[in-house]
């Protein structure tokens, strides 16, 4: 199992990661629970003590594997890859004839390869 903390935040993989979080419902039937939030399309990044409450406030994360549904489309890659993303340089983007601009930001899978492209202008 790969270390439960990045940064000092958890990761999905974390023991508390989705305490009290409810499995999100499946809107298509064909689509099965993401591997990497387990249909919950997200996950606790840490905890802090809720004031109004005997209990704790969450700080989370949406899922990038499924964006956020929870479930993902078996007949793809998101459905069998846990992906961890690794940002590509410009130069990378141009030399895979990738999309490039001034907010576009690439990123490949270093398990399985699939290129993830963001706009970040919005």
């Amino acid at each position: 199992m790969k270390n439960e903390t990045t940064n000092g935040y958890w990761n999905s993989t974390h023991p508390r990661a989705f305490e009290n979080m409810e499995v999100r419902v499946n809107r298509n039937p064909n689509y099965v629970s993401c591997p990497k939030c387990h249909g919950h399309g997200a996950w606790h990044l840490s905890h802090y003590p809720n004031t109004r409450k005997d209990a704790y406030a969450y700080f989370d994360a949406s899922c990038v594997q499924c964006f956020g549904w929870g479930y993902v489309d078996p007949n793809t890659v998101d459905a069998t890859c846990i992906h961890e993303w690794q940002g590509l340089s410009h130069e990378e983007s141009v030399e895979r004839g990738l999309q490039t601009g001034r907010c576009w930001h690439n990123s490949v899978c270093i398990h399985c390869n699939k290129i993830m492209g963001v706009d970040s202008s919005d």
